[in-house]
């Protein structure tokens, strides 16, 4: 074993202090993170801008001053890490000497000369491999290393926050963001379900045996500024690495399920740890009512979470649509035929009519319901007659028609309108010439240039009509848009009353979700 190599080790078990001062000394003071462009999915090409806008969204709400109190796990493992880039560095180096030192064996150089290089180029190789040997015992040094326990660094933007990283690949290499001396990387994907927005953030260090951090969330695309704010102050929370928090769990019914930021929790008999930060709860059982609140945890060490889902109150509603019996579903399930009877929460649900084969969702709403019939809730002691208004035809052919001949009324118009506004200009051009004496002032010339006005004006009533028929096209084409939308339910006035008399049971309980703190 070489002297040097045993000497390294010697000089950093005798003197832990010096490494620790030298450490101190060379580390930077700033955590730097950057943002990079996102991916799409599925989402329309009005959205594709999204790509670029929710990061700069990130940028902007991470640009707060926050301090990371960096755990020494990571310290160790970037130090470890930047010792075996440097030893991977020269092996690739050695690697290139080598192949150019064989490359000379098929030059048509002098022998001499090519002795003369081989023996330069065998030095250079001996050279990098004594320093790769040396290189194993930096990394070594690396792994015992005395590492101070936490040191807090100030969180800045890569760049100032004036660009997007460019991330080449899936992988997030601790090698690639050292380059551009970046601490952690935030990259994501917005992808399109049911016409809303689901974004899905993750923060990389990079680093091997490091966590890779994610978050997810759920909206409009309209809101996608709350969207990303919500997301900012998790990822925010997380850099920070303020002290963990655990939170225990009361839940009734057992069977529930349970959600903080979007992320199941999957048994309530054990705590989780949760960093202090505002969290959204939500919960849902069968034949319970959903609940969801948000949540504030700091200055505990521990938070006892009560969720108590109150039992959906049932109520009975009957059908009789003179002649149509179509098919009742609730929950993409089968319940009755009109005319006939289901039963369904007493909330806000949605029923799917199906009359051969043409389709309609219905609305319920319990109070709607009840303030429209006479200012009479829904009673338990009876069964409440309900109409609603049937679709004829198939509203998905119906707007998928409509939305072609609006487009080919647009398209009309598009071509109809340069055209006018062209004849016009050269009917205004042919005028002037003759008032300025350009033309002979004979009648045939006159006779011309009023033939020439009677197409230019029978153009521009066409364009005029063409015009006004696009927005009749838009206006029917939003009136059958808004045929897919939910109709409303409502208690038939006539016969308020269905013919079969039953009480039914309610339940009064209340849903609650609870903070209760522990010291």
């Amino acid at each position: 074993m070489s002297v040097k190599f045993i000497f390294k080790f010697i000089l950093f078990f005798s003197f832990p202090c010096f490494l620790i001062a030298r450490e101190a000394g060379a580390e930077k003071d700033e955590w730097v993170i950057a943002v990079s462009e996102f991916e799409t999915e599925s989402v329309a090409q009005s959205y594709q801008n999204y790509k670029t806008i929710i990061p700069e969204m990130f940028l902007i709400y991470l640009d707060t001053g926050a301090k990371r109190l960096v755990p020494f796990e990571e310290k160790k493992m970037r130090a470890v890490t930047s010792a075996s880039n440097k030893r991977l560095s020269l092996i690739k180096e050695r690697a290139k000497l080598i192949s150019e030192r064989d490359s000379l064996f098929l030059s048509a150089e002098d022998v001499k000369i090519k002795e003369k290089k081989e023996k330069k180029l065998n030095g250079e190789i001996e050279k990098k491999e004594k320093e790769i040997f040396y290189s194993r015992a930096d990394i070594a040094i690396q792994e015992n290393k005395f590492f101070q326990k936490d040191s807090v660094k100030n969180v800045v933007l890569w760049k100032q926050g004036q660009a997007l990283y460019k991330l080449s690949g899936n992988a997030v290499s601790s090698e690639t963001l050292a380059k551009e001396n970046i601490s952690a990387l935030i990259y994501g994907t917005v992808k399109d379900i049911s016409g809303y927005m689901v974004i899905k953030v993750k923060l990389d260090t990079g680093l091997i045996g490091m966590p890779v951090h994610e978050f997810s969330d759920a909206g409009r695309y309209e809101d996608v500024e709350q969207i990303v704010q919500a997301l900012a102050y998790q990822i925010y929370t997380v850099i920070q690495n303020a002290k963990e928090i655990k939170v225990f769990f009361d839940v009734t019914p057992k069977e529930a399920k349970l959600y903080i930021d979007n992320k199941a929790v999957t048994d309530f008999s054990k705590p989780i740890a949760l960093h202090a930060g505002k969290y959204t709860v939500s919960a849902s059982a069968e034949n319970y009512a959903e609940a969801s609140k948000e949540i504030l945890i700091e200055n505990q060490e521990a938070y006892t979470l009560k969720i108590n889902l109150q039992k959906d109150g049932q109520t009975k509603i009957g059908f009789n649509l003179a002649e149509k019996t179509p098919h009742v579903f609730f929950k993409t399930q089968y319940s009755a035929t009109v005319p006939g009877i289901i039963t369904i929460p007493r909330v806000k649900t949605i029923l799917e009519f199906n009359n051969g084969g043409v389709h309609t969702f219905g609305l319920f709403d319990p109070e709607k319901t009840g303030r429209n019939n006479l200012n009479r809730d829904l009673s338990p002691e009876y069964v409440q007659s309900m109409i609603v208004d049937l679709n004829k035809k198939n509203t998905k052919d119906s707007i998928e028609l409509h939305r072609k001949i609006l487009y080919w009324s647009l398209a009309a118009f598009y071509v109809s309108l340069p055209v006018t506004m062209i004849l016009k200009s050269r009917l205004d051009d042919k005028i002037q010439s003759f008032k300025e004496g350009k033309f002979p002032l004979t009648q045939d010339k006159v006779n011309e240039i009023n033939k020439f006005g009677y197409i230019q004006q029978g153009f521009q009533w066409v364009t005029v009509a063409l015009g006004v028929n696009y927005f009749i096209q838009l206006i029917i084409y939003l009136v059958k848009a808004d045929r897919a939308l939910p109709r409303q339910i409502k208690p038939d006035i006539v016969t308020p009353e269905y013919k079969v008399k039953e009480k039914l049971n309610t339940n009064e309980n209340k849903t609650e979700i609870k903070q209760d703190e522990q010291e």
